[in-house]
């Protein structure tokens, strides 16, 4: 009977007790034991914007944004400019843009851990069809037709440094989202991947996945209007039983589609009253472009136009992608640390680069942070308005705000440093985190240095 007493005692005070576990007490306040200073209050956008004075103060306009954008395309090595990109290749010059992807000198291993020897790599460097590259080369267009990896190779094997590193490929480049625009330079030996140029990266990319069209049609996608913007971290088009390539297709935050003005009453046995009606790229049987009409509901997390850039908005969706999973390069349909920067301010019709060095080189306010002392970081910190970027070498984040004494940020992050679980080599014990979270700047790294102590840059992205 005792026995049986104690079990239910001990079952009541789990059940009543659940709201607890996994929090401590701060003050009075619950928080967050896996990551150190941040209570629970501050995992809503709502608490950060309401310390805001200026939350729906407009920023910059959507002209100053365009502008913005071009002064990018002229500054920045790596973004590229597809309205202007030639309409044919000179083969050596093909070569070498295929060629900047290398073959590691550093050991490597598959996804069952055996290590890569020169048969794989001799196998793989075939597959680029390097000589099927000729001294003048058309180039192509097409539109990403569902999201799409870039890869640094033809090849979808997983490749890690070590042994069970399996969230970190390393032939993993970046993602391609629906309605991308795409300059198709080369193919592959088997006819599987296309090497192409998009705006911000070059590489890799599954055929399958693009659809090619005329110049004009292609470059003309992203420019149409009127549109709209997915808004939400992702969202699908509804279901077609009768045009399976337009249904229930994956769209990622900042993704722009033309939505018609007038559409019709039906479609495919569907009223379109609930929906809005948009244009979709789609891949005939041949690989060529076919534009479809598709249908997002109303319901979905979507804008008409582009959001008003604002540091109220620039927080609120930031929050939408709190938790999710980090993901090195994109390859698993989430998003690394810079992608997270890029898909936010994409709904405000910024193009930013796709990497931290590059995006740390963007106009706007800059502040300097490399080697400063405490009181310096103090000042400029003072200065600096939430929704800033904030940028280390290799990881980029958002500025939050500053509560008391500590300054936060959100960021998608592999983890943090615990002193209390050093190595025998005296290096902190690393806490993974692995996700979008909120953390202070004082949080510690592996090598016991805190994030702020390793900022570079600060950039408040307007004029």
């Amino acid at each position: 009977m005792e026995i049986r007493l104690l079990i239910v005692f001990t079952v009541v005070f789990l059940a009543f007790g659940m709201v607890n576990i996994g929090f401590t007490t701060m003050g009075g306040v619950e928080e967050m034991s896996n990551i150190p200073n941040v209570t629970e209050e501050m995992l809503n956008a709502d608490f950060w914007v309401s310390r805001l004075d200026d939350a729906d103060r407009v920023i910059m306009t959507p002209d100053e944004i365009n502008e913005y954008n071009s002064r990018i395309d002229e500054s920045v090595d790596e973004v590229v400019d597809l309205q202007s990109f030639p309409n044919t290749i000179a083969g050596q010059a093909l070569k070498e843009m295929i060629d900047e992807y290398r073959v590691p000198t550093a050991p490597r291993y598959d996804e069952n851990g055996n290590l890569l020897g020169d048969d794989y790599y001799n196998a793989l460097l075939s597959k680029r069809n390097l000589e099927g590259i000729k001294e003048s080369n058309p180039a192509k267009f097409g539109l990403v037709v569902r999201r799409t990896n870039m890869r640094s190779f033809p090849t979808d094997d997983l490749v890690m440094n070590k042994p069970g590193d399996i969230e970190f490929d390393r032939f993993q480049e970046t993602a391609l989202y629906v309605g991308e625009p795409l300059a198709i330079l080369h193919e592959s030996s088997d006819g599987q991947w296309y090497f192409g140029q998009a705006r911000f990266y070059r590489g890799w990319v599954r055929a399958k996945d693009v659809a090619i069209g005329e110049r004009g049609q292609v470059l003309w996608f992203g420019t149409k209007e009127p549109f709209i913007v997915v808004t939400g971290n992702h969202i699908e088009t509804g279901y077609n039983p009768y045009s399976k390539e337009v249904s229930e297709v994956t769209l990622d935050m900042g993704v722009r589609l033309p939505v018609e003005d007038n559409p019709p009453a039906v479609a495919d046995g569907q009223a379109t009253q609930g929906n809005f009606v948009v244009e979709l790229p789609t891949r005939d049987a041949n690989g060529n472009l076919i534009i479809k009409r598709a249908m997002i509901p109303r319901s979905e997390d979507v804008s008409i136009g582009y959001l008003p850039y604002t540091r109220g908005n620039i927080i609120r969706q930031a929050f939408k992608m709190q938790g999710e999973r980090y993901d090195w390069g994109g390859k698993t349909g989430k998003r690394d640390c810079s992608a997270l920067l890029m898909d936010i301010y994409s709904t405000f019709g910024f193009k930013l680069p796709r990497n931290t060095d590059e995006q740390e080189s963007m106009y706007g306010i800059k502040y300097d942070l490399t080697n400063k002392s405490d009181a310096e970081r103090e000042v400029i910190f003072a200065k600096l308005k939430p929704g800033a970027a904030l940028y280390m070498p290799g990881h980029a984040m958002l500025y939050l705000g500053r509560v008391g004494a500590r300054d936060y940020m959100i960021h998608d992050f592999s983890g943090y440093g615990d002193m209390k679980k050093r190595t025998p080599e005296g290096d902190y014990g690393f806490i993974p985190v692995m996700e979008v979270a909120v953390s202070g700047l004082d949080l510690p790294r592996t090598n016991g240095r805190t994030f702020m102590d390793a900022l570079t840059t600060a950039v408040q992205i307007e004029e």
